[in-house]
């Protein structure tokens, strides 16, 4: 969605500003790590702090049910491409009831 439609002026079409936004974004993304930080925000030389940050052991449960799951996926070609993924308790019980009719 081009940006000015976002804020409610634009009639979806990409303006050229709307372009460069996108791009200025994307190019932010880029120094984006997957921890979520950037080396902007630690590195004094670039405005950053070293502390910044403190890292924190937590507990997600989400993530345990998924790592639980993933033992249950074959090694080899039998487990090739399968992915565990978390589904809403409602949800997997409407896939449960859509699978049976299909029966």
């Amino acid at each position: 969605m081009p940006h000015s439609q976002f804020r409610g002026i634009g009639t979806g079409t990409w303006t050229p500003l709307d372009r460069a936004k996108a791009l200025a974004y994307q190019a932010y993304l880029r120094t984006v790590c997957t921890c979520g930080t950037r080396e902007d925000e630690w590195d004094p030389d670039l405005g950053g702090d070293p502390y910044a940050y403190i890292a924190s052991a937590r507990r997600c449960f989400g993530c345990e049910e998924i790592q639980r799951e993933q033992q249950h996926i074959p090694d080899g070609q039998a487990g090739a491409g399968m992915k565990v993924v978390l589904l809403p308790a409602s949800v997997a019980a409407a896939l449960e009831v859509a699978e049976a009719l299909k029966t």
